[in-house]
C-alpha cells in the first residue's frame, strides 16, 4: 500500500500530470469527433487548394476544446491542432501527410505523417527537467502556437496561459 501510494504521490508530481492529471494526454490521443460545432475557410490562405478551420467545443458551449487548421496542396496537406485541456495545460500538434501522387491523380493515398508534438504546462512548454531544450523545437513550437493567433480564431484561444 505505502509502494503504491508513493508511486502515486510521484506520477501526480510531474509536470503533466501536475497541470492536468493526464486529461491532455488522452485528448491527444484521440482524435476531434465529427462533426465540429463550427466550420469556415482560413482567411489568410497559405496553399492554392485553400484551408479550413474546425471547432469543438466543450459542453458548456462555450470554450473551445479543439481547433483544427487543414491547408490542402497538391502533394499533401498540412494540419495544426490545439487540444485545450484548461488554461494551464493545452498542446499544439502538426502533421503534415504526404500524398503518393498529386490529388489530382486516381488513386492518390496517404503515405506518410509527420507529427510534431508540443505540450504546454501552466503556460510554459513542457521540457524535460534537466535536460537543455533544442532551440529549434522550442522555436518551432512558438510558431505552432501562433498559427492559432489568425484573427479568426483568436477569441477562441483568449484565455490560455502563456
Amino acid at each position: 500500500m505505502r509502494r503504491t501510494l508513493a508511486l502515486l504521490l510521484a506520477l501526480s508530481a510531474t509536470p503533466a500530470f501536475a497541470c492536468d492529471g493526464g486529461r491532455l494526454f488522452d485528448m491527444l490521443a484521440a482524435p476531434p469527433v465529427p462533426p465540429a460545432d463550427h466550420v469556415f475557410d482560413v482567411a489568410e490562405i497559405d496553399s492554392t487548394e485553400g484551408g479550413e478551420w474546425q471547432v469543438w467545443r466543450g459542453s458548456d458551449g462555450r470554450a473551445a476544446v479543439n481547433i483544427v487548421r487543414t491547408d490542402y496542396g497538391e502533394g499533401g496537406r498540412f494540419e495544426a491542432r490545439i487540444a485545450v485541456a484548461s488554461a494551464q495545460a493545452y498542446a499544439v500538434t502538426t502533421t503534415r501527410f504526404i500524398y503518393s501522387a498529386p490529388n489530382y491523380v486516381a488513386g492518390s493515398i496517404t503515405i506518410r505523417e509527420e507529427k510534431d508534438i508540443y505540450v504546454w504546462c501552466a503556460g510554459k512548454l513542457l521540457l524535460p527537467e534537466g535536460f537543455g531544450p533544442d532551440q529549434a523545437y522550442v522555436d518551432a513550437a512558438a510558431e505552432a502556437l501562433e498559427i492559432f493567433s489568425a484573427s479568426e480564431v483568436r477569441n477562441y484561444v483568449a484565455g490560455l496561459e502563456r
